[in-house]
């Protein structure tokens, strides 16, 4: 019923901005917060941290938690990492919007959930359009949920 979708993933440098944006405006404000220099240096960790990880996870597609493909076969969708490709299931907390996809996925190996953003956006792509549009389709229309799983929000 359903064909084989191939979602190739490809770095972005401007999708690595947005991923970092939340970062920044938080260690903005605390560095306007007023707090004495040694209690930004200690709680400004977190934000540098997040910033590093989320640019290099959801942007540059580096590190071993990044996503760099994703393909469905029939009602399963697979994601490909540094280990190879696993099966995994959609979670409720995706979101599909007209050019973008935010696309958390729970391994069936693992257990662990993954996270990618997907953009068919003229002034931020890191996908085919074409796949992208033919994903959102499967996604919205994809065969019954599994008990406990709710479907992606449009």
């Amino acid at each position: 019923m359903y064909n084989r979708i191939d979602v190739p993933v490809r770095p972005s440098h401007r999708l690595a901005l947005l991923a970092v944006l939340p970062w920044l405006t938080l260690g903005t404000t605390l560095l306007l917060s007023g707090r004495p220099p040694w209690v930004i240096a200690l709680a400004g960790i977190l934000p540098v941290a997040g910033l590093w990880r989320d640019s290099r996870r959801l942007g540059l597609l580096r590190g071993t938690r990044a996503i760099s493909a994703l393909r469905t076969s029939g009602g399963e969708i697979e994601f490909l990492d540094r280990t190879g490709w696993q099966v995994a299931r959609v979670k409720g907390t995706s979101r599909l919007f007209a050019h973008w996809v935010l696309l958390t996925l729970k391994s069936h190996a693992t257990g662990q959930r993954r996270t990618i953003v997907l953009s068919s956006h003229p002034l931020c792509t890191n996908t085919n359009p074409e796949a992208l549009r033919r994903l959102q389709v499967w996604l919205r229309f994809r065969p019954k949920h599994r008990h406990g799983e709710r479907a992606p929000t449009h």
